[in-house]
């Protein structure tokens, strides 16, 4: 979901940034804004998954707002080699993986619970959005936050064959995972 919610947004903006770096402002906030069409969707995931599975809802339900979540974060790195500045890309990729590893191995071992896990990992997404926020502010970018309908539709428009193309190769990746046993006998795919 962290990926494939990005709509295409993040390879269009490294792109955009890199070319125009003095847009940045407003193709930012554009971009944050044009992701919210993603949530009720997720929302809806969760509640359908919570319905399912009810044993598991909680802990979907908390995965599901760690990819939103982790979908910003993708944004703020996508900002950051925009800007080839991709050191700050890396800090938040520790940050975040720090954060990961020690809370889920710590509340594991304490709780023997996924979804208490699951929420270090929701925590880890929150904190690093807010780094990148705050380092985003530092670079002296401050997105700008507009009703502008219209350029987020063109926005949308732009970036959705940068989704399309990826949502490709995720699933041209796992074709022969998923073909393989179905075509060829069970020995064989093993």
């Amino acid at each position: 979901l962290g990926i494939v919610a990005n709509l295409g947004l993040a390879d269009y903006l490294v792109l955009a940034i890199a070319r125009e770096p003095e847009k940045s402002h407003t193709l930012i906030g554009d971009a944050f804004l044009v992701k919210i069409i993603v949530l009720p969707v997720a929302l809806l995931g969760a509640w359908l998954q919570k319905m399912y599975d009810p044993e598991f809802g909680w802990l979907f339900f908390i995965m599901i707002i760690h990819g939103l979540f982790h979908s910003y974060l993708l944004l703020f790195w996508a900002v950051f080699r925009g800007l080839e500045r991709m050191e700050f890309q890396t800090i938040l990729m520790i940050i975040q993986a720090v954060i990961i590893a020690v809370g889920s191995t710590i509340i594991i071992w304490l709780t023997k619970n996924a979804t208490w896990a699951a929420i270090a990992y929701l925590l880890a997404s929150v904190s690093t959005v807010l780094a990148g926020y705050v380092l985003l502010l530092k670079r002296g970018i401050r997105p700008v936050y507009r009703w502008h309908p219209e350029a987020w539709i063109t926005l949308l428009k732009t970036a959705l064959p940068f989704g399309v193309i990826f949502v490709y190769l995720l699933i041209y990746v796992r074709l022969p995972a998923v073909l393989l046993p179905l075509l060829a006998p069970y020995a064989d795919a093993r």
